[in-house]
């Protein structure tokens, strides 16, 4: 299996590819006479051994979002009142004194 950094591991040894490939799977061949292939896709890879590998930029950690605080209206604010005051306000409105 290539890893994201196109490694592979065969028989405890590092292998970077050279090149770009598409698969996320490569054959490995060994020829009697101790040379080795690696194949993607029917195609053979160049490749290099490596001791390590590559280090690779540590990722930025998100900001987690935060959620908005509700809306608290003040204790005078007109939702806070009871609805039939407000209703009985509007429905019957102070009648003026006859004079």
């Amino acid at each position: 299996t290539v890893r994201n950094d196109f490694t592979i591991s065969h028989n405890g040894k590092l292998y970077q590819i050279q090149e770009p490939i598409s698969s996320k799977k490569v054959t490995v061949e060994e020829h009697i006479d101790g040379k080795m292939q690696i194949i993607s896709s029917g195609n053979r890879v160049k490749f290099q051994s490596i001791q390590m590998r590559p280090e690779t930029k540590p990722k930025v950690q998100k900001k987690k979002r935060t959620r908005p605080t509700s809306y608290i209206p003040s204790q005078d604010h007109p939702w806070r009142k009871p609805y039939k005051k407000m209703t009985a306000k509007i429905e019957n409105p102070p009648s003026e004194a006859a004079a």
